[in-house]
This record gives C-alpha cells, structure tokens and sequence, in this order.
C-alpha cells in the first residue's frame, strides 16, 4: 500500500529539517501505515528546529484571557490536535456527529433561499455554516464561542472563497450584540452551556426579522429530576452544562411569542452516530500505536462522547425545535 504522506510534493514542504506534522500522524494512525522510518529520521535532525517549523505553521493561538478559550479546569478547550480528532470523528468542517446529508435535512424545513440571511451561533469549523450558503446560497453568518475554532473555521472559510458568503467570527454567547436581521438563526449542541438560556433567547428574539425562524438543536431534560443520574456526564463536560427541560424549552419559545411547529427527538440517531464513530476509534487504539500527544486526544474525546451517550440512555435527549416568529 502506498503512503500518501511519502508522496508529498517536496515543493509543499515547509522549510527547515524534516518533521511529521500532526495531521502526518493521526492520517498514518488512521490508514495504518508504518512511520517507523519517518519517525527515526525526523528524531535524527534538529528537534528545536522542527518545533520551531512546527508553530510557524500552526495557526497563531487565542489570546490568553480570551472568552470561551478555556474548559472549566482551566485547560485549553480546543487544540489544534482535537480538532483533528474530531474531524475524524464527525467530517471535515465538523465538531459534532450528522454527515453533510444530516445536515441539510436538518435545515431544510427553513426553506431558504439565495435572497434570506441567517445566522450560525454554533459555528464551530463551519462545516454547516458553508454548507447553507453552498446548498442554498443564503449568506450565513457563523458565530462560534471558542476563539480557535472561529479562527480555523474563518480559515476554512477564506480557502473556499466564501470569505464574505460564510464568515466565521468569536463571539461571548452570554454577552453579544447583533446590529442586523436574520431571516434564519440555527444553533446546533452548544446552548445547553448558556446558564441564562431567557437572556439569549431574548438577544435571538431581538435579531429575528418578524416570520423569521429558529431551528434549535441541543441536549435537554425529560425533567428537572432527572439530572442526579446524569452527574457523571456533567462532572466531566468541559464547559459546565445547564440543560433545561423539555418543557422550559417550549415555554420560552412561547412566552416570547414564537409558534413551535416541531419538537422532534433525535436521541436515538445521536446515539447511533456516536456508537458508530466510538467503535471505529477503539479499533484503532487497539491495533495501532500512536504518539502519546494523539492518545491522549483520542482517549480524551472518546471519554467525552462515551460519557454523553450513556447520559443520553439515562434522561438526557438531543431534541431539535423548530419555532417561527410572528410576521
């Protein structure tokens, strides 16, 4: 079998001694090739060189005191390493499980158009946020909450030459202003970390054009009382999670005058879409070696969606809500 990554073209190279990349790795990991060679060659030549060469190419990373930059023990929430995994595990362009047909069936009910906007709070690389404009062609504006996956995905962007049709900016979900109409905002598994879900809702409420819709996807309660079976998915989510239930959910559409034409249980395909992607990741740790920096994101992040799925067989539910405005 071939290796790709021996088959670089010497002019994409960068500069400097040799060294594997960590996208290198994890493609070798994944495919299965041996690196033993590469690997023996790269220790050989100058390591401070070749981690000098290594951070010149990365993206430049978020500030320190940047919002939403860090977990809640004070780790980096994204690296580049992670993000990686996470394409591996969901698509390129993608954080969070549902293929590009996924998603475009779950936007479809918004009946779109080249001549509506819409707005992304749950950015993240952009997979979805291009895919709108690319389907549709509504220009999409993405907002994502942590800073290095709003630069990568604005990255991604500029490189699809949707630099102004699906921009990719940082944004505080606790504390944002919105200076325009949308006739469309979509938020997808990243709400249920907002504690004061009444203040956003009322920021969406504001940055609606009257007939405009809502598609809301997010993790949600039965009810209250279930949430002393989920502590063991709770204590370990990065972001702190504040699930509200069913019921909340609707009563806040409600109460800001929205029409709920969908409240749709999507539980049981997220399960089926993390089992899936988990049972490929375990049979590759199994069989293969990897770096210690790349197990430890592997094992990292398939903790974190074992965790949500075994929350989400005990009271947890991905529901998907679809509201409408009045004209």
């Amino acid at each position: 079998m071939t290796n790709p990554i021996e088959e670089t073209d010497p002019s994409d190279a960068p500069r400097g001694p040799f060294r594997l990349s960590m996208r290198d790795r994890l493609v070798a990991w994944w495919e299965g090739y041996d690196l033993s060679p590469l690997q023996a060659r790269e220790k050989a030549e100058a390591e401070e060189a070749a981690f000098q060469a290594a951070t010149d190419a990365a993206p430049l990373p978020a500030p320190a005191g940047s919002t939403g930059a860090l977990d809640r023990f004070g780790k980096p929430l994204w690296t580049a390493t992670r993000i990686e995994v996470a394409e591996k595990m969901w698509g390129e362009g993608l954080t969070t499980p549902g293929g590009r047909d996924y998603m475009e069936g779950l936007v479809k009910p918004l009946g779109l158009t080249k001549a509506m906007s819409v707005l992304d709070l749950s950015a993240g690389l952009g997979g979805l946020t291009r895919t709108i404009h690319r389907v549709y062609g509504a220009w999409v504006t993405g907002l994502e909450a942590n800073p290095m996956l709003a630069q990568y995905g604005m990255e991604y962007s500029k490189k699809g030459g949707l630099r102004k049709q699906a921009p990719i900016s940082h944004y505080d979900p606790n504390a944002f202003k919105i200076d325009r109409r949308y006739d469309a905002i979509f938020a997808k598994e990243t709400l249920f970390t907002v504690a004061d879900k009444g203040a956003l809702f009322r920021k969406i409420n504001e940055s609606m054009k009257p007939g405009g819709q809502v598609m809301l996807i997010d993790y949600v309660l039965t009810s209250q009382d279930v949430l002393p079976n989920l502590k063991a998915w709770s204590d370990v989510e990065p972001q702190e999670p504040f699930p509200w239930s069913i019921d909340e959910a609707k009563e806040t559409f409600r109460r800001l005058g929205f029409d709920v034409r969908v409240a749709e249980d999507g539980t049981a395909y997220q399960i089926s879409s993390i089992a899936s992607a988990l049972s490929i990741l375990q049979k590759h740790l199994e069989n293969h070696e990897l770096d210690e920096e790349t197990r430890t994101a592997v094992t990292s992040e398939v903790g974190l969606w074992a965790k949500r799925a075994e929350a989400l067989m005990k009271g947890l539910k991905l529901y998907r809500f679809h509201a409408i405005k009045p004209g």
